[in-house]
């Protein structure tokens, strides 16, 4: 045992297995400042204060959509066996798959992301009218499908149209915050 602890406490362990490093001073970066990481934004190096971003994108995007399409299903089949039988064992089951989905992808993002240098150009200046718009436009495919609901017998095409609407009003809400 004592063995094992030396080995274990004296190797390179640590160092081959740090975590989210800034390329600029070498310092791990807070896994906690993970969480706000995303493709399309940057975060700050508490040591240097370099703006820091993703290096790798398609693996960010590879454990996003693995880890979210994993923990979709697995939680809709938890949720629809949940509503079917009123076993309160599936909520709890929920709860602690929402929690390993959670804590594993942000283990695997501290793990495998790299970070780069952020030199972009500032992004350009938010559109107001365009983002009133699409609150508007998304309001309104809400309204629409409220409407849909009441009047018509719900349908495929009652939901998709409404669908359709809300989609366009949050795609120019993301293009107005650049």
């Amino acid at each position: 045992m004592q063995k094992l602890k030396t080995i274990f406490f004296q190797s390179n362990f640590r160092e081959e297995g740090r975590l989210v490093v800034c390329p600029k001073c070498g310092n791990n970066v807070q896994a906690r400042k993970m969480l706000r990481l995303t493709n399309q934004n940057t975060i700050t190096c508490q040591v240097c204060s370099s703006k820091l971003r993703v290096k790798n994108k398609n693996v960010r995007s590879v454990i996003g959509g693995a880890e979210g399409g994993i923990g979709a299903g697995l939680m809709t089949v938890l949720l629809l066996d949940w509503d079917m039988t009123g076993n309160l064992v599936y909520i709890g089951l929920f709860v602690a798959l929402f929690a390993v989905i959670f804590l594993s992808s942000w283990w695997l993002d501290n793990k495998y992301i790299k970070l780069e240098l952020d030199n972009s150009v500032p992004k350009r200046k938010k559109d107001l009218g365009v983002y009133v718009l699409g609150v508007v436009v998304t309001i309104g495919g809400l309204f629409v499908y409220l409407v849909s609901i009441f009047l018509y017998e719900l349908s495929l095409f009652t939901l998709l149209i409404p669908a359709a609407i809300m989609i366009v009003g949050i795609w120019l809400i993301s293009r107005s915050l650049g």
